[in-house]
């Protein structure tokens, strides 16, 4: 019976420093190609299963491959799994922060987000705040200004292009009654000489 638990410990002990073993080297592997350029997912998704002491760096390293790569919907969806995940709160902002990067590169790209909606996934957590306050991330606190910059100067664009759009609506339309108003001119005067041509100095109806 002794012995059998001892072989069983062993067993616990051996599976474990494999899938710490295969979670270093599968690590390793995507961390090296990465700052070399090569963004591949497939690597990290056996990690998936064996990472599970902290299972949101899978995701987290995932969106990163995606979002190089120019896949940001499929860079959203793993930060937000990663999100789903415990992550500490000395990492939690940066999983935030590159969540709103993917989320204003899918706005350029036409998607329906708006700066707001981008904004609220730095306030959560903290993060970032609202109103000039700081928040628990500098980088979190300096991409929220900057986001609400941009949107100041879309509010400002849409703003003057509205007013510009007004004007040249009435400047068309003084043009149209100008316009209106010189062939009624027109038409009068020739009213005028066709009576006079024909004699008739009556009244005109």
């Amino acid at each position: 019976m002794k012995k059998k638990v001892i072989i069983l410990i062993y067993s616990v002990i051996l599976i474990i420093f494999i899938k710490l073993l295969l979670n270093f080297v599968l690590n390793t592997s995507f961390i090296f190609l990465y700052n070399k350029g090569t963004y591949k997912t497939n690597i990290l998704k056996p990690l998936k299963i064996l990472n599970v002491f902290e299972p949101y760096i899978v995701y987290y390293n995932m969106g990163n491959s995606y979002y190089n790569n120019d896949e940001f919907l499929l860079a959203e969806k793993e930060y937000k799994k990663a999100l789903e995940k415990k992550v500490p709160k000395k990492r939690v902002c940066d999983v935030r922060v590159n969540l709103s990067l993917t989320m204003i590169r899918e706005k350029e790209n036409g998607t329906n987000y708006s700066y707001d909606d981008i904004k609220k996934v730095l306030y959560e957590d903290d993060c970032a705040k609202p109103d000039e306050e700081n928040g628990d991330d500098e980088t979190s606190d300096e991409l929220e200004k900057e986001i609400s910059k941009k949107q100041k100067e879309e509010e400002n664009n849409q703003e003057n292009n509205y007013e510009q759009e007004q004007e040249q609506i009435k400047k068309e339309q003084e043009e149209a009654n100008k316009e209106r108003q010189d062939e009624m001119d027109s038409y009068d005067s020739s009213e005028d000489d066709s009576y006079g041509n024909s004699g008739y100095n009556g009244k005109k109806w």
